[in-house]
């Protein structure tokens, strides 16, 4: 597979992609073709583990031998991601069963164990901002691995406390980092130490946000698994919408490409909270620069998604055909809390655009139902956090991750 920054330039290899995070032109880095996938075959298993090591080696050919990448994607992808019915007419693909209970596990274990193979003798230090579910799912994908160091940035305050010590917890080469401000600050200090090249040498920078194409591309399998439950196109499934909670955006950008690499899926509906930004650029081409409003769906409060200019890119820089084609909704949270009651009632179903022992105040608040607390979100209970404050620009992250990671990068945890 080769890419490309959404910025232009020339074609680059997609381990370029791993490595570098962020293009050299500060752009993000997309396919420039790749394959389309044939039906899978009809002897393949029914678990995503399946689905990920048929189609990862057509997809990801030439980043490592074949029986590497089907290896990476069973070992990755080891838990079940089944299809809940409610009714006749909705379903929910349940992204929750991985080890931190968020759909980032798919991404994030993919890459970590890419990592693994690619980089043996070149370590990296892995900057990873996250708005809550990422940086439990990346610093528990790479806690232990040799070479690899992690460091979390997130908006102090604006995080749960579950999400917080999935991360907060481990230590060893994980750092978390307490970040003065929303989200956005998190994405931006990331963005701008990657897009200094001498610095990201020095350091051996990437990242494991969506940023990262490789983070990105993993989240293609669980679109191809939707559509091989459905039956591949067969009936009325290709025509099923696909509402996707996004806050980033890269979930529905994995969507997108999902649907160009061939899954015959429904129309795909981005489903956003009151922080609308895609739905107004698709207005009149304008991005906004607007406080982003505090939700009670945390993880999908961002103000600056970076994953427009990747949607903007494969739309061919056309506002109006993007919000034609992949629609939006904007959900308030009287709308959500409605929402998690209904489906409490109706069906006996706890919701969350999450899980909801991470958020169990606002569901016990909305269904009227206490949430069990799940057993690996308590097992941090009782543990010592280990948290570095930062307020100033990217020389201060360079000086927090020169104090935090002062033993040699190759060194194991």
């Amino acid at each position: 597979m080769q890419v490309r920054s959404t910025r232009g330039g020339a074609a680059a290899p997609l381990l370029d992609a791993l490595e570098e995070g962020l293009a050299p032109d500060g752009g993000l880095y997309l396919p420039v073709s790749g394959p389309v996938l044939p039906s899978p075959p009809h002897t393949l298993g029914d678990r995503v583990a399946d689905t990920a090591s048929w189609a990862a080696p057509i997809l990801l050919e030439g980043l490592l031998p074949r029986a590497e990448l089907e290896a990476v994607a069973r070992k990755a992808l080891d838990f079940p991601v089944p299809l809940t019915r409610l009714d006749g007419r909705i379903g929910l693909l349940e992204l929750f069963h991985g080890p931190t209970l968020a759909f980032k596990d798919v991404g994030a274990r993919f890459l970590a164990r890419l990592w693994s193979r690619v980089h043996r003798d070149a370590p990296r230090t892995v900057l990873v901002a996250t708005s809550g579910d990422t940086g439990g799912a990346v610093a528990q994908a790479c806690y232990g691995l040799p070479g690899v160091r992690v460091a979390v940035l997130f908006p102090d305050g604006r995080v749960s406390e579950v999400q917080r010590r999935q991360f907060t917890t481990l230590g060893g080469n994980v750092v978390a980092i307490a970040v003065d401000g929303p989200f956005d600050r998190c994405q931006e200090l990331v963005k701008d130490a990657l897009a200094d090249a001498r610095v990201r040498a020095e350091y051996g920078l990437t990242s494991a946000n969506s940023i990262n194409l490789g983070r990105l591309l993993p989240q293609v399998f669980y679109y191809l698994h939707l559509a091989r439950i459905q039956g591949w196109g067969r009936g009325g499934a290709s025509r099923t919408p696909v509402i996707i909670p996004s806050g980033n955006l890269g979930n529905v950008t994995a969507g997108v490409m999902a649907r160009l690499a061939g899954a015959p899926l429904g129309p795909l509906v981005a489903a956003l909270n009151e922080n609308n930004v895609l739905s107004l650029y698709c207005v009149d081409g304008k991005t906004r620069e607007a406080p982003v409003l505090r939700t009670l769906s945390t993880a999908m409060d961002v103000g600056r998604p970076s994953n427009l200019e990747r949607l903007d890119s494969l739309f061919g820089r056309d506002p109006v055909r993007l919000g034609t084609e992949l629609p939006s909704v904007s959900i308030g949270d009287r709308e959500l809390e409605e929402t998690i009651r209904w489906a409490w009632r109706d069906h006996g179903i706890h919701l969350d655009p999450h899980h909801p022992a991470k958020f169990p105040e606002v569901v016990r608040q909305a269904s009227g139902s206490p949430v069990p607390p799940h057993p690996r979100l308590a097992a941090t209970a009782g543990l010592p956090e280990v948290i570095v404050p930062l307020s100033g620009g990217v020389g201060a992250l360079l000086d927090t991750l020169r104090s935090a990671f002062s033993g040699a990068p190759s060194e194991a945890p």
